[in-house]
């Protein structure tokens, strides 16, 4: 590709960010609620959508096509975490996405205590968490199976989240020392 093309599409590159990287971010933001890897995503939608470019039909608009991608982006992030070896509890954790590398090892849960707190769980709310959060089912779909609104799928969602963060935070609580005691396991 000759300068002037290279210089013409980063021109136009340049306008695509401007023109669509507020929306990209509040959506980002609504997705993953974290402002780091909001911007994180937003960057990578237009790095995967300046790859892609090719397949972008200029008659369509473009903002769509860049929320597709970063919708996409986001459901492969965290369908990699849903299958992650384990699952972080803190203060901060809300259920939805979060950091996972950056937490010490005493507050993950290893993925037998959350199946294990899983089913502890009433049968309404564990079928809405295996369907959503370890099948990666969406909204829409778990409404349908289960023959219930969308929007009784999100409030026992989050209902279940609650409930499992819960028992999660009160397993953790069995395994780490009171405060100020140390652990008497260090060999």
């Amino acid at each position: 590709m000759s300068e002037p093309a290279r210089s013409e599409d980063a021109r136009r590159f340049g306008e695509i960010v401007c023109e669509h990287e507020e929306a990209l971010y509040a959506h980002a933001m609504k997705l993953c609620r974290n402002h780091d890897m909001a911007k994180d995503l937003v960057q990578d939608t237009f790095e995967r959508g300046l790859r892609h470019q090719a397949k972008f039909r200029p008659e369509a608009p473009m903002r769509p096509w860049l929320i597709v991608i970063l919708g996409n982006l986001f459901t492969d992030r965290m369908r990699k975490k849903s299958t992650a070896a384990e699952i972080p509890l803190g203060p901060e954790h809300d259920g939805v996405a979060d950091e996972r590398d950056t937490l010490p090892p005493e507050l993950l849960v290893p993925p037998e205590s959350l199946r294990a707190a899983v089913a502890e769980l009433e049968s309404e709310l564990r079928e809405i968490i295996e369907l959503h959060d370890f099948q990666g089912i969406r909204y829409r779909e778990i409404a349908e199976r289960l023959s219930i609104p969308m929007g009784t799928v999100g409030t026992r969602l989050k209902r279940a989240r609650e409930c499992l963060g819960k028992r999660l935070r009160a397993r953790l609580d069995e395994r780490l020392p009171a405060h100020g005691e140390v652990a008497n396991d260090v060999t």
